[in-house]
């Protein structure tokens, strides 16, 4: 089947409490445009409104153009998702590589003086991971202010709190559950689904920031 360029619909109503209206709506593959008017004794009228839409629609382009321009074409914004992303894959993987050394180190449901640094150093890791990645989110969230996305801004902070909450719970529940050296099999079970949420929050935090400001950056 051939491929159909644009679809033209249009509609015409003529009486005489409404007058002759009619709407003619445009679709194709670089969007939709519709045109709405009216016509009466005075004939400029149709020409006017005709206009006045379209000079609408070329608003509407040049803003979209211009917020195409400012998140896509600069080399900033590409430099700041370089380093958003490694910071992402960086924070990834010192949760996984604590992961895997902390189901070692219950195995005896012992932790030794020795496994408790090593927890602690992981746990440093982690919070310094986050505020490195915290400090390219913070751009972010500057980025989408100066542009007007309100909506947009929460979301990033709610995923934000998100991934520190995440990474909080850890440390806070990995020290209380090793505190007396030992550890037992409810707690191990609690911290491991810690990591899960920590996962989770990292992948969400990705999406929002995309959703923000790098659709189509690259």
């Amino acid at each position: 089947n051939d491929l159909i360029a644009s679809q033209i619909f249009a509609l015409h109503e003529s009486n005489k409490v409404t007058g002759n209206k009619f709407v003619a709506i445009e679709t194709d593959i670089e969007g939709v445009r519709q045109t709405v008017g009216e016509t009466n004794t005075e004939l400029g009228k149709v020409s006017e409104r005709v206009s006045q839409i379209k000079q609408q629609a070329d608003v509407i382009n040049i803003s979209v153009s211009e917020l195409n321009k400012t998140f896509t074409d600069t080399q900033e914004v590409l430099e700041l998702r370089e380093n958003l992303n490694k910071s992402i894959i960086t924070l990834n993987s010192s949760v996984g590589l604590f992961k895997s050394e902390f189901s070692s180190y219950y195995k005896n449901n012992l932790i030794d003086s020795q496994e408790q640094v090593k927890i602690n150093t992981h746990l440093d890791i982690l919070d310094n991971n986050k505020l490195d990645l915290l400090k390219y989110i913070a751009i972010v969230e500057t980025i989408i202010k100066e542009e007007g996305q309100t909506s947009q801004v929460i979301v990033l902070n709610s995923a934000k709190d998100q991934l520190s909450n995440s990474i909080d719970n850890i440390r806070t529940y990995t020290l209380g559950a090793i505190s007396d050296g030992t550890i037992v099999p409810s707690e191990v079970t609690f911290i491991t689904n810690l990591f899960s949420k920590v996962n989770i929050a990292i992948n969400e935090l990705k999406n929002v920031c995309d959703d923000c400001i790098f659709l189509g950056a690259g």
